[in-house]
This record gives C-alpha cells, sequence and structure tokens, in this order.
C-alpha cells in the first residue's frame, strides 16, 4: 500500500526560539509518494529542495524533484532525473558562485549502479552527467554525501556496499575512485580548511557496532598519502545498535558528532546523542540530548553563526497504543543542551535542516496526511496574513461563516471550522469568479476553528471597488464558496 509522504519546510528565528514561532506549512507540491527530501540555503537566502518522489504507475520507479522559493512564491516542482530507471538519495549543495549541484544514486538493474549529477547556473539546468558506473555488481549505490573544497571541487564520499568509496569531480568526471574503508556503512563527512573529517559505522562484530572517525587533506587522499589512523570514538559494548552518524564543524574547528543509538536490538526505542572534539582524537563524553520515551530518529544539524548547535528530528511516542509522531527541536549554546521541545506534528521521517545568513532555520521532513503526497513550506518572517486559531476545541462539523462585519468598508473577518487535519486554501474572488487574493494557500492545518482577515485589496496590494465579492475554502474533501459586501 502506498504511504502518503508530505514535505515540508518551515523557519524559526534562532534569537526567539519557541514553539509558537512555526506557522503552518504550505503545500508546494504533490505526488504518490515523497520522502528523503533535502534543502539548502542558497547566497542570495533563496531556498532550494530536493526530494525523491513517485508519479509514477510503477510504483517502485522514484524521480528526483526539485523547486525553490525565491521570496515571493515557490515554483512548479520539476523533474530534474528525467530516466526511466529509478532515481534515490538525493543531496543538493551550493557552491561559492550560487551554482546549485544535485547529485543521486540510480540502480539501472541489480547488477549496474550509476551516480548522476546536474548543476543549475544563471537559472538553468545542465543535462546529466553520469559520474560512476559500475556493473557486474551485486550491490546497489547507498547513502551519497559531497562537499566542496577551496579550490570549489565537489569531493564525494558514498557506499557501494561493502566498501565506502571516495573521488573528487574534474571537469564533470567523478576522478581517482577509490575505497576509502571497507565493511562500513551510514557514512558522513565534512570539509573544513581542506581537511575532510569522516565518520561512519563499522559492521556489526558479534552484535557490536563502533562509531569511527578518521581525517585526511583533500590533497592527499587525491594523492593517496598520509592518512590519518582510525581513532574508534564509541564502541558499543553494551549490544545497542548505532544509526545515522552526522558531524559538524563550528567556526573554531571544534568536531561536532550526532548520532542514534538504540536501547538493545530487539527495542523500538532509541535517543540522539552528542560528542565534540578538538583535535579528532580526543572526545568529549556523550550526552543523550533527547532523553524521551520513544523513538527519536533522522535527526537534522546545524551550526549557526555564533556556533550554537540546533537539532531537529522524527519522534514517535506510543501511550495507550496510540501512537503520536512529532518533530522534536533542542539547540546547544556551547555549554548545555536546551529541554528538548515539541515543535511540529504530524511527522514520518526524514527532517532535513538548513540555516540562512539572517540564523533563520530550514527545516524539511515527510508526513502522512489523508491518502495523499504533499509538499509543504512555512516560515515565521513576519508575513502580510496571519491565521489566527480561535480554539483548539475539535468542531462537531466543517463549516465556513458569513464574514464580519458584512457589508464592510475597511476590512472583514472570514472564519472556519475544521474537524481533521487539511490542506487548506481560501481566496477571494470576483462575482465572475477570477482569483483576486489568496487569502490562504494550500496550508496544512490542524482541527480547530480559525479567522483571517481580508483588507480589501488584491495580491498586489490595490484597493477593490465597491462590490459583490465571493470568499472560498478548499480543503482535501469540501469545496464551499460565500458572498460578502464591500461598500466604500
Amino acid at each position: 500500500m502506498k504511504d502518503l509522504i508530505c514535505i515540508s519546510v518551515l523557519l524559526l528565528n534562532i534569537n526567539n526560539i519557541i514553539a509558537q514561532n512555526w506557522s503552518t506549512p504550505i503545500v508546494i507540491g504533490n505526488s504518490n509518494f515523497a520522502t528523503r527530501t533535502e534543502l539548502i540555503v542558497d547566497i542570495e537566502n533563496m531556498i532550494h529542495v530536493v526530494f525523491e518522489m513517485n508519479d509514477r504507475d510503477d510504483f517502485n520507479q522514484d524521480d528526483i524533484y526539485y523547486t525553490y522559493f525565491n521570496g515571493d512564491e515557490w515554483a512548479q516542482q520539476e523533474n530534474i532525473s528525467l530516466t526511466d530507471s529509478t532515481s534515490i538519495y538525493p543531496h543538493i549543495k551550493v557552491d561559492k558562485m550560487n551554482s546549485i549541484h544535485v547529485v543521486w544514486g540510480e540502480p539501472i538493474s541489480p547488477e549496474t549502479v550509476d551516480i548522476l549529477y546536474r548543476v543549475k547556473s544563471g537559472g538553468e539546468w545542465s543535462t546529466s552527467i553520469n559520474l560512476f558506473h559500475e556493473s557486474n555488481t551485486r550491490y546497489p549505490i547507498g547513502k551519497i554525501g559531497y562537499e566542496f573544497d577551496s579550490m570549489n571541487r565537489l569531493h564525494l564520499i558514498f557506499m557501494h556496499w561493502p566498501d565506502i568509496k571516495h573521488g573528487y569531480v574534474e571537469n564533470n568526471v567523478l576522478s581517482d575512485v577509490k575505497i576509502i574503508k571497507r565493511f562500513a556503512f551510514k557514512q558522513d563527512f565534512k570539509i573544513y580548511k581542506d581537511s575532510i573529517y569522516f565518520t561512519y559505522i563499522s559492521a556489526p562484530v558479534n552484535s557490536e557496532e563502533s562509531i569511527y572517525f578518521r581525517s585526511y587533506h583533500v590533497d592527499n587522499i587525491i594523492a593517496d598519502t598520509s592518512f590519518m589512523s582510525e581513532t574508534d570514538i564509541i564502541r558499543n559494548i553494551e549490544g545497542h545498535p548505532i544509526r545515522n552518524p552526522q558531524i559538524f564543524v563550528d567556526s573554531n574547528g571544534r568536531i561536532h558528532l550526532i548520532w542514534i543509538e538504540g536501547v538493545d536490538f530487539t527495542a523500538w526505542a532509541n535517543e540522539i546523542y552528542h560528542m565534540y572534539s578538538d583535535d579528532g582524537v580526543n572526545w568529549s563524553e556523550a550526552i543523550d540530548i533527547t532523553h524521551n520515551s520513544g523513538t527519536s530518529h533522522f535527526p537534522g544539524v546545524v551550526i549557526d553563526s555564533s556556533d550554537n548547535i540546533h537539532v531537529v528530528w522524527a519522534q514517535s511516542v506510543y501511550r495507550s497504543s496510540v501512537q503520536t509522531q512529532y518533530i522534536g527541536y533542542v539547540y546547544y549554546n556551547g555549554e548545555s543542551w536546551s529541554e528538548p521541545e515539541s515543535v511540529l506534528s504530524p511527522v514520518n521521517s526524514w527532517p532535513s535542516l538548513a540555516i540562512d545568513k539572517e540564523d533563520y532555520l530550514h527545516i524539511s521532513y515527510d508526513v502522512k496526511l489523508n491518502g495523499e503526497h504533499k509538499v509543504v513550506y512555512s516560515t515565521t518572517r513576519p508575513s502580510t496574513v496571519n491565521i489566527d486559531r480561535n480554539s483548539e476545541d475539535i468542531p462537531e462539523k466543517f463549516e465556513l461563516q458569513q464574514n464580519y462585519p458584512n457589508p464592510f468598508n475597511s476590512s472583514t473577518t472570514i472564519s472556519f471550522s475544521l474537524t481533521s487535519t487539511e490542506e487548506v486554501s481560501l481566496g477571494i474572488y470576483s462575482i465572475n469568479g477570477e482569483i483576486i487574493k489568496k487569502i490562504i494557500n494550500k496550508n496544512i492545518l490542524t482541527p480547530g476553528v480559525y479567522s483571517v482577515q481580508w483588507n480589501g485589496t488584491d495580491g498586489m496590494g490595490n484597493s477593490m471597488s465597491s462590490g459583490i465579492y465571493l470568499y472560498r475554502i478548499k480543503t482535501d474533501n469540501q469545496v464551499v464558496t460565500n458572498k460578502m459586501v464591500l461598500l466604500k
């Protein structure tokens, strides 16, 4: 059965970190199946999102889609993989010239795997470039990561079981591909001042897993010299499963590691941990930063301009056989971690986190909602439209109320009730049905009673003349239209 997944993108002001600041998501795309989202913020503060999506009749054939927000509106989602085979694990980066780079894996057949690559520069996409092709292999491509060095060379580290491999892009060719670790998986890396900091999980030995760390200079790996010896960061002596290590470097060169550790190999409960090192050899004590009952998974991590660390994750909690899912959030001020907060719901998995030059956070993640697949966006930046939630009580019925006052002169209030979580659009129309202004544009709203204001202007801010106007609400299941009168 196809799962419904929704990808959402939201912003949070770093200087005012409270749950109320997270606005309702706005739908920016729909599909049969969407997951594994990743987002970035470019040099001009534009948001770019890629995600894996199935929009075909064949459920096993996924494509890579892309969209961006230019400050005014979201672009139509665009298929950028454009192949007949399935496309997986998209990753997106921006370089020093503000060009957008997207890399993804493509298992052509059970025996053949490719890594493909496209660049968006000056608003135009390049053709797809096949960076890596290997046939007669039994194993597919796994997680792909990539970073730019000071020469703007693109370095890839990817899993091709049982190996983790490294290569760099030169003249649109992945050069010097070599095995850097055998029998390892769930790798991650960052480049800091042309040093590559690399972490991975070793293959389990006697029900034990370990996270490893090594570092080397980009020129040395290209020359195949001077590898640092491995440092065993954390050995799983109690038989706890370890997953998803992520490595980050702050402005002072301190190396931070975030990972997931389970209670044991049979329990579903797990937590997210943090440790750091100033030299890559001596590491701090591991700290549980979520300490919640339930499952904490898929962490997204960024570091702001003040070296504060921000972490989000997907949290699942079972109480009385009922599952509650939400996005959790914590931050680290350099000395201690905040208490975990529940900031957004519902959620399924795959939160991705980015930060802009004004220290606003951007998060994307997937959810299941009403049997449809949605890609959504939200922000805490000042908005000309506020959606006020008047009551958190669940109404007995869906209703679009008559606006008040009516007739009105300068502004009027439009209220409506939702009995379930819905994608909601509400617009103002002429008596002939022409759109005048979008008040709510594909927001995801939970059950409750809401109200919005219309000030008698169109989408460009121009005042409308006296007359009869329509206001229409559309949800996943209903469309209702009412009339109102503007008098001047």
